[in-house]
């Protein structure tokens, strides 16, 4: 989640680059949670997050 709101708000990456990326390396990947999550840290798709949630990537590393 981090990952992907640091790709598509901070860096300005379409959402779908990143969600294929993971898709790629992911083992057991789902392809309706991987795009839900993405959809969802992108503020896009049915149950978006509100547009201006942004997680401060440092904050969350140093929380989790």
């Amino acid at each position: 989640m981090i990952t992907a709101s640091f790709l598509v708000k901070d860096l300005l990456i379409d959402w779908r680059e990143g969600e294929r990326y993971f898709m790629s390396q992911l083992i057991d990947g789902d392809l309706a949670a991987n795009n839900g999550g993405w959809q969802w840290a992108a503020s896009t798709g049915t149950d978006a997050a509100p547009y201006f949630r942004i997680f401060n990537p440092t904050t969350q590393g140093e929380k989790f």
